[in-house]
């Protein structure tokens, strides 16, 4: 029997005109590790989504992994990946599934891991979500400070 590694990932997301902040905590046992990253051009469920994956990528060994988004976007498109797959990446309202590419990396992230991913609402005040939320909001006041107003 192969036991897997238990892996807790909490992701979060601020945006604010063209510039889009995203972070993830990975928590196992005695260990937390917490990553973050920035977009441009970006929508609130494109950021979600590189959170995860990019936690996902931090793995090392097949996990079982229980992922905490306030992403409804993310939760409910998880459970639409098998639809969307065997019908060619077409939704059910009959148009092409928004954002595939990330997708595709989530979903061939599952066939490595065993995901679950429950909504929590984004007024939720759990410890992770304070972090990121504390994280993205730095992070976001960093990147307006360093943007130049264009010239009018």
């Amino acid at each position: 029997m192969i036991i897997r590694e238990k892996i807790e990932i909490y992701t979060f997301m601020r945006i604010n005109h063209d510039i889009g902040v995203w972070a993830a905590m990975l928590v196992s046992g005695r260990w937390e590790k917490e990553i973050s990253g920035a977009e441009t051009k970006t929508t609130a469920s494109q950021l979600e989504l590189v959170a995860l994956i990019s936690a996902l990528r931090m793995l090392r060994f097949r996990s079982d992994v229980q992922v905490f988004t306030g992403s409804l976007d993310l939760s409910g498109g998880y459970l639409d990946l098998a639809y969307w797959r065997e019908n060619a990446w077409i939704n059910k309202k009959g148009v092409p599934v928004l954002d595939q590419k990330l997708w595709l990396e989530l979903d061939n992230f599952s066939n490595i891991h065993s995901i679950a991913i429950e909504f929590i609402p984004s007024d939720c005040y759990w410890q992770p979500i304070r972090r990121l939320d504390e994280l993205t909001r730095k992070k976001l006041a960093h990147l307006a400070t360093r943007i130049t107003p264009p010239a009018n």
